[in-house]
């Protein structure tokens, strides 16, 4: 029994490392794919840039005998940053003192720019209904037919039924875009 211990052993020490030299390989191989193609995405970027053309050199003389051309690569003078695309959201925040949304609100239908927001003045009664809703200050949004769906759809949100609380009470609910 004593004498298969360190067969398997070995055996186990050999895999480990047989799966070391694959996993360095391996890494070596993606980081010299990515350096490859990093090179190329940095070669094709440079040589639509206008500092590349090749009529931006100054006129020789004929008459003084030119050396042979070379091929010139463009000289790569910082790291590219790529801008990351930037996506927006549709945002519903509720604000009504002693009751909560049953559930999430909906956004309407509707889109306009980021930073514009729709806020919708809501009355909610006891049982939770909205009773009443009306554009409120702080909208800067002016098409007509967004402000009716966007009023609309607050007057389907549903809140918690609340026998403790006045009978009606006012509340916000305030539509925009926010990134992601």
């Amino acid at each position: 029994m004593n004498d298969n211990r360190g067969c398997f052993s070995g055996v186990g020490m050999t895999i480990l490392f047989i799966l070391t030299v694959l996993s360095l390989y391996c890494s070596y191989k993606l980081y010299q794919q990515v350096a490859s193609l990093s090179e190329t995405v940095a070669m094709l970027v440079l040589s639509d840039s206008p500092a590349t053309a090749p009529d931006t050199a100054p006129e020789q003389d004929e008459s003084v005998s030119a050396a042979p051309e070379t091929s010139q690569k463009p000289v790569r003078t910082g790291r590219i940053k790529a801008a990351a695309p930037v996506s927006f959201r549709p945002d519903v925040k509720v604000r009504v003192e002693d009751h909560y949304p049953m559930s999430d609100p909906e956004f309407p239908d509707v889109t306009f720019p980021y930073g514009d927001q729709v806020v919708v003045d809501v009355v909610v009664n006891s049982l939770g209904m909205v009773v009443k809703a009306s554009i409120g200050n702080g909208t800067t949004v002016s098409d007509e037919d967004i402000l009716y769906d966007c009023k609309e759809e607050a007057m389907k949100i549903h809140f918690s039924y609340n026998p403790e609380s006045a009978e009606r009470i006012q509340g916000k609910v305030i539509y925009s875009y926010v990134t992601e």
